[in-house]
């Protein structure tokens, strides 16, 4: 053993395995190899708050996403947002606005529950229907 002196600053070969060979292949850890294990790392930063560099990233997204959507379909938002606080004071002012306003929500109500009801009558129409069918096993 004393005779074998290692050379240094001496290039080595680098050494390529066969492609054929799939166990050498090094796979990076990612959601699509590891997903379960992924989302446990992200609760453990989220319980430890020591949010990841992709953490913040996916929270400025969410939050950017949750505002564009309030911009949309709330009117109040958007003009508080935008700053047109005068159109605010001219929209509640009007007698006719606050009317309108409130039939409005009564109509939507109105809707939502019309909806509820036909979904209901439509379940129940495809239960009693199942029921009535003959089972196929039964016969003889």
């Amino acid at each position: 053993m004393d005779a074998i002196q290692l050379a240094l600053n001496v290039n080595l070969k680098r050494t390529i395995p066969s492609s054929q060979r799939f166990f050498f292949k090094q796979q990076e850890l990612s959601e699509a190899t590891y997903p379960l294990f992924i989302s446990y790392l992200a609760w453990l930063r989220k319980i430890k708050a020591t949010p990841n560099q992709f953490d913040v990233m996916y929270q400025n997204e969410q939050k950017n996403r949750e505002f564009r959507f309030l911009c949309k379909r709330n009117l109040l938002f958007f003009l508080t947002v935008t700053g047109q606080f005068n159109v605010i004071e001219k929209l509640f002012k009007t007698p006719s606005f606050t009317t309108k306003f409130c039939h409005l929500i009564t109509l939507i109500k109105k809707e939502h529950y019309k909806r509820r009801q036909k979904k209901k009558l439509t379940l129940k129409r495809n239960i009693s229907t199942q029921s009535k069918e003959p089972q196929s096993g039964s016969e003889t």
